[in-house]
């Protein structure tokens, strides 16, 4: 009598098919946890933000409405790698009456004075603010971040102000 080891056809098509089962399940699935990992990175840059910010404030006696002047800028490294883009809101959008030397209103390519948000080149484009991120007193200040993080078409976007309050201000998962 012969020995056959081995599978039949039918054991491997069983096989296959309880896999494609799980992975038409697990997928989805992955796909939003890995969405909602990537929201971390807007939280880390709005924290940056605040940071200077507040360093800022506390030098100057006043809040920067721009990036590149009270020194937030990602590395290259950084910015390959980015998500997100962020932003601080207009000095019209925060009832602010002056821009700091070197900086002009709506000029993303250099300064990162937002009517939007600027992207750093690691996002998809079309991934702007429409949540106006408001500041908390008068002299306060807004920032936001936006990123499409999914296949949901929804853009996900944060908030912070000038007492740290961060919000989500619209779910891109």
């Amino acid at each position: 009598m012969k020995n056959n080891n081995g599978f039949t056809l039918i054991e491997l098509l069983v096989v296959v098919a309880i896999i494609g089962i799980l992975s038409a399940v697990a997928v989805p699935n992955y796909q939003k946890y890995q969405a909602k990992a990537r929201t971390s990175e807007a939280k880390v840059s709005l924290g940056s933000i605040h940071t200077a910010e507040a360093g800022f404030n506390a030098e100057y006696g006043t809040y920067a409405y721009c990036l590149s002047f009270m020194g937030f800028s990602p590395s290259a490294d950084e910015q390959a790698n980015m998500y997100y883009t962020v932003g601080v809101m207009t000095v019209a959008t925060t009832g602010g009456t002056d821009l700091p030397t070197g900086c002009t209103s709506g000029n993303t390519a250099t300064d990162g004075v937002f009517s939007g948000l600027k992207n750093y080149g690691g996002g998809p484009a079309g991934q702007g603010l429409t949540h106006t991120c408001g500041a908390s007193g008068e002299n306060g200040f807004g920032a936001g971040a936006a990123a499409k993080i999914s296949n949901s078409g929804t853009v996900d976007q944060w908030c912070i102000n000038n007492v740290k309050k961060l919000d989500h201000v619209q779910a891109g998962y």
